[in-house]
């Protein structure tokens, strides 16, 4: 039996050189000079060492050059075709996996340990050309012949591990790397069951809101806030508040009749009195459950909790749809900052914008907002705004709150240096991201460069107390808005 080893990029893992030893050992130096040459020899010695721990967002590794990586052993007088293997290696960048869970549904209790099922497909459903299916999770490695690999999880904390996969072909060539984030949590005095979730572009349904931005699970410890909670359908929307601006605003625009009420319903501050109460309650019930079934839609499509999206929509407008302050329009009080955010920070949102906005020059739109010049961008704002008032509107809300939680994941590397997931917890992350529609980026940085200086954990109740001036009207915010998504 012969050996194979290679030489690897890793950035991109494709093979840079490739030897073949009759031992089963590493190679030495001078074996890797001689099969690889001069320049890529001396890119390997000098190559530094590469921490690549797998609980790490993947999106953070920094590694470059070279690494050694041994493929596997072929019978002595096994001819490698090279033509053959450049085709595949070809072909294995266009290799994607179906990722399917065995024996339990991620976020739910398990009666025993999760179980994955990985599926490669080739280009044209031409699976042939993979020859073996690689795992790798933390420091445990393992392959599986054919182009399917299952595996039983292993055991991990309440902040969960990575799992790394890909395929390989017959001439050591390796596919696109794959990763998802698991946990697989044991329940306390029980032998047989399991807390499991999982994180990954596999599960697209199955991550919690935003955990797939910020790389982390909801705690164990607490149950989840109720506004961040996933809603089976429209009808776990229903609130009943009694909203006072909205039914004053009901009475001052005739929309109900109060005149047998004394002083027509209102009192001396202008907030409903008893009978002005009495009168603007039921259609104060259907205007805030109005928007219920858009809400509902346009959070899921944006990844967003839908009680965020409503309570958020209750503390700015208490959905009256008219704004009576200049330069904050419908029902969130959107302004051209805001627009703004959304169209830099949700590029899903701003592509599909653009593209419809510039049809005949899509290319424009390929790299981004920040690229456009400034009478285009002055254009899409107007777009964005153009849409309050319309069946648009609590889209462009939904869109917004997820660009909020894009920015705010930069927002806190910025600050501080480090990956959220390694310094914040999901549901702080999730009050960072309502402030930051309200109080904006600069106010949030600037707060939580502050709880960096000081070394604390970034959380919610360390940030607020550095929001100061009118940043800190963002403290009272978050908290009505979590109150009233309710």
């Amino acid at each position: 039996m012969q050996t194979i080893w290679q030489l690897a990029y890793w950035e991109s893992y494709d093979t840079a050189c490739t030897l073949i030893l009759d031992e089963d050992r590493t190679p030495t130096n001078d074996e890797i000079l001689n099969s690889c040459g001069d320049s890529l020899f001396q890119t390997w010695l000098t190559t530094p060492n590469c921490d690549r721990h797998y609980g790490q967002d993947p999106s953070t590794l920094t590694c470059t050059g070279l690494f050694l990586r041994r493929v596997g052993q072929k019978q002595r007088d096994e001819v490698i075709n090279a033509n053959l293997v450049d085709y595949q290696a070809q072909n294995l960048r266009q290799i994607y996996f179906d990722v399917s869970n065995v024996n339990c549904e991620p976020g739910r209790l398990c009666d025993q340990k999760p179980e994955l099922l990985l599926i490669a497909h080739g280009p044209d459903n031409n699976d042939s050309i993979i020859s073996s299916v690689h795992i790798r999770v933390g420091t445990y490695e393992a392959a599986c012949n054919g182009n399917a690999c299952q595996m039983r999880l292993p055991a991990t904390d309440a902040a969960g591990v990575w799992f790394e996969y890909w395929a390989m072909d017959s001439g050591a060539n390796q596919s696109e790397h794959f990763w998802l984030k698991f946990r697989a949590v044991p329940v306390q005095n029980s032998i047989t069951d399991y807390y499991y979730d999982v994180i990954g572009d596999a599960f697209p349904d199955a991550s919690p809101y935003a955990a797939e931005v910020w790389y982390m699970f909801p705690s164990l410890s607490e149950p989840l806030p109720a506004v961040l909670e996933k809603v089976p359908t429209k009808d776990y929307l229903v609130t009943k508040h009694k909203f006072q601006l909205l039914g004053a605003k009901l009475i001052r625009n005739g929309k109900v009749d109060t005149s047998f009420c004394e002083n027509y319903g209102l009192n001396l501050d202008g907030t409903p009195n008893g009978c002005g109460e009495q009168v603007t309650a039921k259609m104060v019930f259907d205007m805030q459950n109005q928007y219920d079934g858009l809400i509902f839609d346009a959070a899921n499509r944006q990844k967003v909790p839908p009680r965020i999206v409503k309570g958020l929509i209750a503390q700015e407008s208490q959905f009256w749809p008219e704004s009576e302050t200049p330069y904050e329009y419908g029902l969130g009080m959107l302004t051209e900052s805001g627009a703004d955010m959304l169209l830099r920070w949700n590029p899903s949102y701003f592509l599909n914008v653009c593209m419809k906005t510039f049809p005949h020059d899509q290319t424009k739109c390929a790299s981004g907002f920040s690229s456009l010049d400034a009478q285009e961008q002055t254009v899409l704002r107007g777009v964005v705004i153009s849409k309050v008032g319309s069946d648009e509107e609590i889209e462009v809300l939904a869109a917004a709150i997820r660009g909020c939680v894009n920015q705010v994941n930069q927002i806190v590397a910025n600050a501080t240096g480090d990956s959220p997931s390694n310094i914040s917890t999901y549901e702080d992350m999730w009050k960072l991201s309502v402030a930051n529609y309200y109080s904006g980026s600069g106010c949030l940085f600037n707060a939580i460069n502050q709880v960096s200086a000081y070394k604390l954990p970034v959380t919610w109740e360390n940030v607020r107390r550095f929001l100061t001036g009118q940043c800190e009207l963002g403290n009272r915010y978050v908290d009505r808005v979590y109150e009233l998504g309710n």
